[in-house]
């Protein structure tokens, strides 16, 4: 690629990274108001209960498409006859994969004995198996074209729509049968929207070509093996949890995890979904692609480890301000789970780097790893209820998967560990001084509000002071020693 492509393809990466911020930021914005809606009305064994769901749907989403939608954006030459044949696949994918869960519904009751109404649930769920396909192939196209303006504003209509089908449900009684309902109606709305937007400029052929399909599946072949110990790696901690605790327990488990994954949500998609069709134009040119994954991996960290350092030092106000007083147990787990979604954040880019360069079985293996180790830290942190469960995924992360890291990079990209320390260190020094003194002011606050008889009204100004004073610090530490970090991010932002 000559100098002028280049300089086009970073002005379309960065305009499609702020397209997909603003969706992401949109559709977490409806989830934080959502949440907090339906905290109040529903109980924590709801959440519980549709986290099993929630563990049955992951596994479907894992083979749902075959791997396929990524191969397809690594192949820049797909023809239509290929795409054609690929979108009928996805179709029948998703039938065959609703079809295994209604069948295997009914088993789960064996495995989780507190949720006798999970087979039901699953096989309402397992409906955007059917969706989903309807408008997949049309997402995965506009994304390698860097269509992302268009894909913004079909999320965040899709998650407005869905809240209020959500929030509708609960006013009316249903249940966990509202979150089924906000789930359903949100994928309904992306898959008809993508559907009716990307119908009118290609469309599938009436053709199903097996032949056609080879190399596709070969790619994706080994995207189902990555996703699916994906999948296994990140929902053992819910198996295990439902199937030794109840399904409260696990509510407030899931609750954790979802205050916590907001920053995953927001700020890795800007990064990750435009980085993968970008990396793949400039795969042969192994520089390049070092000095993107630098270039990410500096502003994750920056930004990921100034946000989660803000949830641990915060999370008994912020846990108490978006739940109410009824999920303290989740306090405990919210902070550690924050390092647990940084040190997933900081791992994210490393994904697209590997599809980018045509390694997906590195990524399989890596998962496998992981998969294995979780199974074993799990297993013996639920001995010591769901923080246990939380505490071990951090320590198996920190004492395995975290050096293992630094060896696929040497690997792959030949990157050695000093510059990556060096976009990580800073971030983590400044993190931690900030997070020190926030929890200090924050705790002093709550715990004279609490005294009182204020709970709700001393949460709000815990979580504003001891707010104040992390910005505060962050930015004075930040500023002083790394200033340029600063500018990068700012610069990021305005572009």
């Amino acid at each position: 690629m000559n100098r002028d492509e280049i300089r086009e393809l970073r002005r379309r990466a960065t305009s499609g990274a702020r397209w997909t911020g603003t969706a992401t930021a949109v559709r977490v914005t409806v989830q934080v108001a959502q949440l907090a809606i339906l905290a109040r009305l529903l109980e924590p064994s709801d959440f519980g209960l549709m986290s099993l769901a929630g563990v049955a749907v992951a596994f479907g989403q894992a083979f749902g498409d075959f791997g396929l939608s990524n191969a397809i954006i690594h192949y820049q030459d797909a023809t239509r006859r290929e795409l054609s044949s690929l979108y009928w696949v996805n179709l029948l994918a998703g039938a065959v994969v609703y079809g295994v869960l209604w069948v295997a519904a009914p088993q789960l009751v064996h495995v989780f004995h507190d949720a006798p109404r999970l087979p039901a649930l699953v096989r309402v769920v397992s409906l955007v198996f059917v969706l989903i396909p309807v408008g997949q192939q049309f997402q995965v196209l506009l994304e390698r074209e860097l269509r992302f303006r268009r894909l913004a504003v079909i999320d965040a209509a899709a998650n407005v729509v869905g809240a209020v089908a959500g929030i509708g449900g609960a006013l009316r009684g249903l249940g966990v049968y509202a979150l089924v309902a906000s789930l359903l109606v949100t994928t309904a709305a992306r898959a008809l929207l993508l559907a009716a937007s990307g119908w009118r400029r290609w469309h599938p052929d009436a053709v199903l070509d097996p032949r056609s399909c080879g190399r596709f599946l070969r790619f994706g072949a080994w995207q189902m093996g990555e996703r699916g110990l994906n999948v296994l790696g990140q929902q053992l901690d819910r198996i295990i949890i439902g199937a030794t605790m109840s399904t409260a327990q696990l509510g407030y488990y899931d609750l954790g995890w979802k205050l916590v994954i907001r920053p995953y949500q927001i700020l890795t998609p800007v990064f990750t979904r435009v980085a993968f069709p970008v990396l793949s134009r400039v795969q042969h040119d192994l520089e390049r692609v070092r000095k993107g994954f630098l270039e990410m991996i500096d502003v994750v960290a920056t930004a990921m480890g100034a946000i989660y350092g803000g949830i641990a030092a915060l999370a008994a106000p912020y846990v108490l301000l978006q739940l109410s007083g009824d999920y303290g147990p989740t306090i405990v787990i919210v902070r550690v789970l924050a390092g647990v979604g940084f040190l997933f954040a900081l791992g994210t880019p490393m994904g697209s780097v590997l599809l980018a360069l045509g390694r997906p079985d590195v990524g399989m293996k890596l998962n496998a790893l992981r998969t294995a180790l979780f199974a074993a830290a799990i297993a013996v942190g639920a001995r010591f209820g769901a923080v246990g469960v939380a505490a071990a995924i951090l320590l198996a992360m920190v004492g395995v998967m975290v050096p293992v890291g630094f060896g696929v990079r040497a690997r792959v990209m030949r990157l050695g560990a000093r510059p990556y320390v060096a976009a990580v260190g800073p971030a983590l020094v400044t993190a931690a001084v900030a997070a020190a003194g926030a929890h200090v002011a924050g705790a002093a606050v709550l715990s004279r509000a609490v005294a009182r008889g204020g709970e709700g009204a001393g949460a709000t100004v815990a979580l504003a002071m001891g707010g104040v004073v992390y910005v505060a610090l962050w930015l004075g530490v930040m500023g002083w020693r790394w200033p340029e970090r600063i500018r990068r991010i700012v610069t990021l932002a305005r572009t």
